[in-house]
């Protein structure tokens, strides 16, 4: 899928066909229904938990869209340009906007450049243009209106698909404007099917759905598990230059597993999603551990992010957490 802007990083989606989507069949049946009868809506909301499949949809949904030769249930082929265009991230007429772990809010910049902007541009393939724009309540005032006038007069061929977590923070505008399908979250068996088919041994994946938080979003990560333990211990031991030296060289190595964006931005949200981690796992350890030394940890970690969003480098990011006190 094209790229929102040069700074974006896409984390791997699986790009499925619709028939091959777990979990959530009576939202998927309807999906297909109503694709096959031509009334899918060109705005298409997607709500559910975290981890419950809603952008691995979304992508679905948005190769069936584009498919140069779908199948006899009009499910998406596979095999087309267009099909594997999409599975490589390089679709031209697939746009996946950053997601909410990569900006907690949408700047209306990125709304009008990369979406209202984007939407009056003939598709370069042919099928028409889709959009995916993931936790669509983190639009404010100006993005937010920005993203009603493209609802309010959709161009020809050009569907969006938005997904929430929360329908508290969509504005009603947003609701009435868009065809709403609701999720639900993943039962252990189909979260176990998407390990296995991802190749893990049963034994494995029956272990990992009894990890805190087992959802499609762990899933997608568990092959780039960050280094939470090294950094609660660079906490503790203070300014270690080795420790550190070690951290930075792992940050430039899994930031790999992102793409997109440039080697910076890459090594900023990989050391990001880190620290989101090592958040978690305080607060999971405070239950058994000594809750002052996880408390001075998270503080340390919700530090080094707010270092980041002011663009500090991810090395003195690093260093910062040692130096905290």
């Amino acid at each position: 899928m094209a790229q929102a802007t040069d700074e974006t990083i896409t984390y791997p989606v699986q790009a499925l066909p619709l028939s091959e989507v777990r979990g959530n069949a009576v939202t998927v049946g309807l999906l297909r229904r109503l694709h096959r009868a031509n009334h899918l809506s060109h705005a298409i909301l997607l709500n559910g938990p975290q981890g419950c499949g809603k952008r691995t949809l979304a992508v679905a949904l948005a190769k069936m869209l584009l498919c140069h030769a779908p199948t006899v249930d009009g499910d998406s082929c596979g095999t087309c340009t267009s099909c594997q265009e999409i599975a490589a991230g390089i679709h031209p007429d697939c746009l996946l906007l950053p997601d909410d772990r990569e900006s907690p809010q949408l700047a209306v910049e990125i709304v009008r450049e990369s979406l209202v902007m984007a939407a009056t541009e003939s598709a370069l393939m042919g099928k028409g243009r889709v959009f995916i724009l993931p936790m669509v309540e983190r639009l404010r005032h100006e993005a937010a209106n920005a993203l009603l006038k493209i609802l309010e007069e959709p161009p020809a061929d050009t569907h969006i698909i938005m997904t929430s977590s929360s329908g508290d923070g969509l504005l009603p505008t947003i609701r009435s404007r868009s065809q709403r399908f609701r999720m639900q979250a993943l039962v252990a068996s189909d979260l176990e099917a998407v390990l296995l088919t991802q190749g893990m041994a049963a034994p494995e994946a029956a272990a990992w759905l009894h990890e805190p938080g087992a959802s499609l979003r762990s899933v997608a990560s568990r092959d780039h598990q960050p280094p939470v333990a090294k950094l609660a211990e660079l906490v503790g031991a203070g300014y270690e230059a080795y420790d550190i030296a070690g951290l930075f060289d792992q940050l430039v190595t899994d930031c790999e597993s992102f793409s997109g964006g440039s080697p910076t931005a890459r090594q900023r949200h990989c050391l990001r999603w880190w620290l989101d981690n090592a958040i978690e796992d305080q607060r999971r350890r405070m239950r058994q551990a000594n809750p002052e030394d996880c408390m001075t940890a998270i503080a340390a970690f919700i530090q080094a992010r707010a270092d980041l969003a002011v663009n500090i480098s991810p090395r003195l990011v690093i260093e910062g957490i040692a130096l905290h006190q």
